[in-house]
Order: C-alpha cells, then sequence, then structure tokens
C-alpha cells in the first residue's frame, strides 16, 4: 500500500499501526523485564509526531514526511527503591494498545473498502 493509494489518512492509519505493533513488543519485553533489577522499561513515542506531520500536511507543506514509532527508555519509570516496571499497568497498556490495533483496522478496512467501490464503479 502506498501514500498514493490510500491518501494521507491511509498513510497515517498504517503508521499508526505500526506504533500499536512496536507497542506491543515493548510490552511484552517490559513484562518479560519485570524482575531484572535496574531494567529500564520502554515506550513507543508516535502520536505527537504524526500530529505534527499531519497538521504539516492540512497547511499544504509539500514533501511531508510521515512520522515513524520511535522506542525510548522509561527513566522517569525508575524510582528509587520501587519496581521500574509495574506488571498491572503493563498489562493494561497492552489490553488498550490491543483494543487501539483492532479499531485502526476496522478504520483501514472501510479505507479499503471504499478504493474498492470506487474501483468497481460504485458496486460492492
Amino acid at each position: 500500500m502506498s501514500i498514493d493509494l490510500l491518501g494521507v489518512t491511509g498513510a497515517a492509519v498504517q503508521a499508526a499501526l505500526n506504533a500499536a505493533s512496536m507497542r506491543q513488543i515493548v510490552g511484552a519485553n517490559n513484562i518479560a523485564n519485570a524482575g531484572v533489577a535496574g531494567y529500564v522499561p520502554l515506550r513507543v513515542s508516535f502520536e505527537d509526531a504524526l500530529r505534527q506531520a499531519l497538521q504539516e500536511q492540512s497547511a499544504g507543506e509539500h514533501d511531508v514526511v510521515m512520522s515513524q514509532p520511535e522506542v525510548f527508555q522509561d527513566t522517569a519509570a525508575a524510582l528509587d527503591g520501587e519496581p521500574s516496571v509495574r506488571l498491572d499497568e503493563e498489562s493494561s497498556k497492552l489490553v488498550t494498545n490491543s483494543i487501539q490495533y483492532q479499531a485502526l483496522l476496522g478504520g483501514l478496512r472501510s479505507e479499503m473498502d471504499i478504493l474498492e467501490t470506487a474501483a468497481n464503479d460504485g458496486k460492492k
């Protein structure tokens, strides 16, 4: 799928799906390392960069690059004497992320249905 075929909306959904997929991997990694002393949990940064890219695109700027998710260490989570990974919070984040992923797939499916209808001269 290219940005030309799906447009900005499709490209944004694809980028968000990539971020959600990466979040699932990062969350599983955090849970797997929950008992490791000194482990600093990882997080995925994406939404602010996506918002900026979409604002640039709506402002008519050319050569807007769709943002990609980035992984960073959550040094704020490493509190003195406290576990840096809280299993209940990580599990909750994974469930929320899974729901968001499913919603994004629904959005992509809608985009593809619109393209299919256009390709079939308005017939399903």
